[in-house]
């Protein structure tokens, strides 16, 4: 197992890894958001949707989770106060799911990059070391994968592999559970993030053991900084929105 790397981060590199979570970020949301509404046929009532039993289930489940956010507010049901709670639940799931995938990847990437873990996946995507072997043991989950409907050519079976084995040691991150599983990732996205983590940019950013908290802001900075427009304009901080104002790193040497 290789030693922890400790080099610091350099003013282009941590530039260029903002602007890099920030691209994400929206990417991630807006096609997680998309994917969700078309998985469950959100746009639908429920009775319309023609659902297989898996999925109706996933769609019941967040329809109660929505709904009870919604109710949350006091209001009555359909009107404006509460759907913007139901739709704040949903908006937040979505980001929730966007988080975690993101932290998922980045975790790992940064665990191959210090030797921690191997052969490494994320470091080089689709001609990754682990992938070239698993296309060699399981070419029926790489060649046949389309049919069992994974676009991704048999890498998202390998990576959910690979979380389980993670799972054991950090549940918390890479173990399924919550609603966040219901939100589909599109194979497309993932190929982005992936070739987005891997990109010459970023080469220094591996070394910094203060990576994840920067990745931590630089997600955040999106809707800190609405926020702040908000209040420059006179608007008030709603009791949701005071996470948003406070979710800053904090280097060691402020601390």
């Amino acid at each position: 197992m290789s030693e922890p790397m400790t080099a610091t981060m350099p003013q282009a590199t941590r530039k260029a890894l903002s602007s890099t979570i920030r691209d994400l970020r929206a990417r991630l949301i807006a096609d997680l958001g998309g994917a969700l509404t078309a998985r469950y046929r959100l746009a639908l009532p429920l009775q319309s949707a023609d659902l297989l039993p898996r999925r109706r289930t996933w769609r019941l489940r967040l329809e109660q989770h929505f709904d009870q956010a919604g109710r949350a507010t006091h209001a009555a049901k359909g009107s404006p106060k509460y759907q913007a709670g139901y739709d704040r639940a949903r908006a937040a799931l979505v980001e929730q799911a966007a988080y975690t995938w993101l932290n998922r990847l980045v975790c790992l990437r940064l665990f191959e990059a210090r030797g921690l873990v191997g052969p490494a996946v994320i470091t080089g995507g689709w001609d990754s070391p682990a992938y070239q072997q698993w296309r060699e043991v399981a070419p029926a989950r790489v060649y046949g994968a389309a049919a069992q409907g994974d676009d991704t050519a048999g890498f998202r079976a390998l990576l959910d592999r690979v979380f389980a084995e993670l799972a054991l040691d950090l549940p918390g991150l890479f173990a399924p559970g919550g609603l966040v599983e219901a939100v589909p990732l599109p194979p497309q996205t993932l190929r982005a993030v992936v070739e987005a983590l891997n990109a010459p940019a970023l080469a220094d950013a591996w070394a910094d053991e203060l990576l994840l908290g920067w990745v931590y802001q630089y997600f955040n900075d999106p809707a800190r900084e609405a926020l702040d427009a908000k209040l420059n304009d006179g608007g008030k901080v709603e009791p949701h929105e005071i996470a948003s104002k406070t979710q800053l790193f904090t280097e060691r040497y402020m601390v």
